[in-house]
């Protein structure tokens, strides 16, 4: 039922979300072997929206990424 949903949603730690995001962008960024830029960014944006993630969290976390780090 809706009210047990939004209770579970309540229920998570927004920075511990956003630390999980981070955590999990960041090896998929180190692991994804691709030197297109444009496909590393899509394969670590889908990796990320399978497991749930919102996509504008999604797009800010990998666009930080490509800026930060190297290919």
């Amino acid at each position: 039922p809706n009210p047990l949903i939004q209770e579970a949603i309540d229920a998570i730690d927004g920075e511990e979300y956003l630390d999980t995001l981070r955590f999990l962008a960041d090896r998929k960024w180190k692991l994804t072997r691709e030197p297109d830029l444009y496909k590393k960014k899509a394969k670590v944006t889908r990796f990320l929206a399978f497991r749930g993630f919102e996509p504008d969290l999604i797009r800010d976390a990998v666009d930080w990424l490509a800026s930060e780090r190297d290919i």
